[in-house]
């Protein structure tokens, strides 16, 4: 697992990309060679993570007594920090987008809109049924959770935190673009 987290720590970025047919470790030396950035901490640990799952999981049926994986997380710090859009950036964004809102894929409009509108994650958003849009004391409402509305709980659905279960309104900018229409 060390060496595993030596090499994904001399990965380059999108290195297949920037190195097709060569393996990780023949990009990571070639990427040595031409001083390439590397994939960012945050990522390695994603991978990581991944990894420790499997391990977690043959934990768990035991086939091993413990992960090898524990413990190999790297403490990483940001290297950049990250910016929002400007106001001529999302004015690019939505009028590129907006064609689709009642196109093939509306989503493609939708999902930023209320991202934008609204605070939640991509793939909060992502995740919602028509059942989960809610209209609550007379507002039209997203109702983010792992239950249905009889209390069920719904299969595949998931959320960050359990402070992630919520109720939020849709702004009024979204439903009269006509999300609700």
């Amino acid at each position: 697992i060390r060496e595993v987290r030596s090499l994904l720590q001399r990965v380059p970025k999108f290195a297949t990309r920037r190195y097709p047919g060569l393996t990780l470790t023949e990009a990571a030396d070639k990427a040595e060679e031409d001083e390439g950035e590397r994939i960012a901490p945050n990522t390695v640990n994603t991978y990581l993570q991944n990894l420790a799952a499997v391990f977690n999981w043959a934990v768990t049926e035991e086939y091993l007594d413990r992960s090898p994986a524990q413990g190999m997380k790297l403490s990483a710090d940001a290297r950049v920090k990250r910016r929002g859009f400007t106001p001529e950036e999302l004015d690019i964004l939505f009028k590129a987008t907006a064609p689709m809102a009642a196109g093939e894929h509306p989503w493609r409009f939708w999902i930023p809109a209320l991202a934008l509108y609204s605070g939640a994650r991509a793939n909060e958003l992502a995740g919602l049924r028509k059942a989960d849009l809610v209209v609550v004391d007379g507002i039209q409402c997203m109702r983010f959770s792992k239950f249905d509305e009889k209390g069920q709980l719904i299969e595949g659905r998931k959320l960050k935190t359990q402070a992630s279960e919520r109720t939020v309104p849709i702004h009024r900018v979204v439903l009269d673009a006509g999300l609700m229409s």
